[in-house]
């Protein structure tokens, strides 16, 4: 009797598990689509190449490396890329990436454009002798890149005084025996104490400087100059030669 009683309670147990799965309901896996996200193209600007040319003016060449667009926004005249210059170590005149790209061709990857800084400024004109430049695109951080450590370019460049024109000019004081010569250029410094002008290898310390106007006035005894012409003429200072060496007539 107490096996037959063992052998229905066991049976009993059995349909109850069995009815216990049957009642569950299984839930279909829910298929969940991967989402793909697309990493945006960044931009790449880069100051490639600094240089001077023969009046010292300066010259920059600016890239988009890409493999991105510019924004729209880096061109904003306000809070757009900002493109900084230094000299020997401190601030020396900043400008708007939009001033400078109106046509906004550094919006395309692999474009680039050729600027000339500031050449009408006069405070931003290099000086005679040697500057360290350093130049910076997007110092302002407002540009989102694909590198950013390549934004700033540091280049020593020399700068020689450039001698345009040498004719004689009415100089007030002048006898006979002298000739004033106006000597017109660019660069020639902001001083004169140490600065020469020497006329066919004669040293000629006398003259006077105009820094606005890019003017060395100088006074030179007509003994040194050679009437036939080809006389030459340059600057020096502290013994260095600062100039081009300028061809002119004696007359």
């Amino acid at each position: 009797m107490k096996k037959i009683i063992a052998s229905i309670m066991v049976l009993l147990v059995l349909l109850w598990m069995g009815s216990s799965l049957t009642g569950q309901v299984m839930k279909k896996p829910v298929y969940k689509k991967p989402v793909i996200k697309f990493k945006r193209k960044l931009p790449d600007l880069q100051v490639k190449k600094l240089w001077l040319s023969a009046d010292c003016n300066i010259y920059m060449k600016i890239v988009n490396n890409g493999p991105g667009h510019l924004k729209p926004s880096a061109y904003d005249l306000k809070n757009g890329a900002a493109i900084q210059m230094y000299r020997n170590g401190k601030p020396w005149g900043g400008i708007r990436l939009g001033a400078i790209d109106k046509n906004k061709v550094l919006k395309n990857p692999g474009s680039g454009i050729v600027h000339k800084w500031f050449p009408g400024t006069a405070n931003l004109q290099l000086p005679a002798g040697g500057s360290l430049l350093k130049v910076t695109v997007d110092n302002n951080h407002v540009v989102k890149e694909h590198n950013e450590l390549n934004n700033t370019l540091m280049k020593k460049v020399a700068c020689k005084a450039y001698i345009s024109q040498v004719f004689p000019d009415s100089c007030p004081g002048s006898n006979q025996t002298t000739m004033c010569f106006e000597i017109l250029g660019s660069n020639f410094g902001n001083t004169q104490g140490n600065t020469l002008i020497v006329v066919n290898s004669q040293v000629v310390p006398a003259g006077s400087w105009s820094w606005l106007d890019s003017i060395f006035y100088a006074l030179v005894p007509t003994s040194l100059l050679n009437p036939a012409g080809n006389n030459v003429i340059y600057l020096k200072r502290n013994g260095v030669l600062i100039s081009n060496k300028k061809i002119f007539s004696g007359n």
